[in-house]
């Protein structure tokens, strides 16, 4: 095992690094290695870190720091960190953040309630996988993690609506192979892996596998 846990505690101050590198670095190791005895510390500058696109927007630099939250919101939703909960709750809208922290937040979200079938999550869960929006719809991303975060909860109350997914977004669809994993896990049908056919690349001759 060459996931080192004892340096764990010498990421914490790099997760502030002034370097962009560094700091995604630091949070990246840790969600590789997420050890509850450091969470309560990882959970606190989470949410100061969280805040410094409202508090210090001129030293932001936004792209590198999504990345940063995306990687420690997993290692909060591993350690059931339900301070956090809010966070995850408030990205449930569209506009409200970024896909890749918006579906690391559902996976999240998933983690921290895992087994508890909550129903009202369940609910806001369902509503990101059937929202077509002609102007904003869903991304596929954020889709595809509130399925396994349904998994994660035990939610069997949502198998007629993952079973409708299935059918509406199609078999072969990325969405409907998630929820094709996740049917079975919820004690639902066990579909077989569909067959994809061969596409040829226009007049290329050789098709890719």
């Amino acid at each position: 095992d060459l996931r080192h846990r004892e340096y764990q505690k010498d990421c914490l101050p790099l997760l502030s690094h002034e370097r962009p590198e560094v700091f995604v670095t630091a949070a990246w190791l840790l969600h590789l290695m997420p050890e509850s005895a450091l969470a309560a510390d990882v959970e606190s500058i989470f949410q100061t870190r969280s805040e410094l696109p409202d508090t210090q927007p001129e030293s932001v630099l936004l792209e590198p720091l999504v990345t940063q939250l995306t990687f420690l919101i997993q290692y909060a939703g591993i350690n059931k960190r339900l301070g956090l909960r809010p966070f995850c709750e408030k990205l449930f809208p569209v506009p409200s953040g970024p896909a890749e922290l918006r579906a690391a937040s559902m996976w999240a979200l998933g983690k921290m309630l895992a087994g508890t079938g909550d129903e009202a999550v369940t609910k806001k869960l369902l509503e990101r996988i059937f929202d077509d929006n002609p102007f904003f719809p869903e991304f596929i991303v954020v889709r595809r993690m509130c399925v396994l975060a349904l998994v994660s909860m035990d939610s069997r109350s949502a198998l007629p609506e993952l079973d409708r997914a299935r059918t509406n977004y199609g078999a072969t669809s990325m969405l409907g192979e998630t929820v094709r994993w996740a049917l079975p896990r919820l004690g639902g049908e066990q579909y077989p892996q569909p067959a994809v056919g061969r596409h040829s690349i226009e007049t290329f001759p050789i098709g890719p596998l």
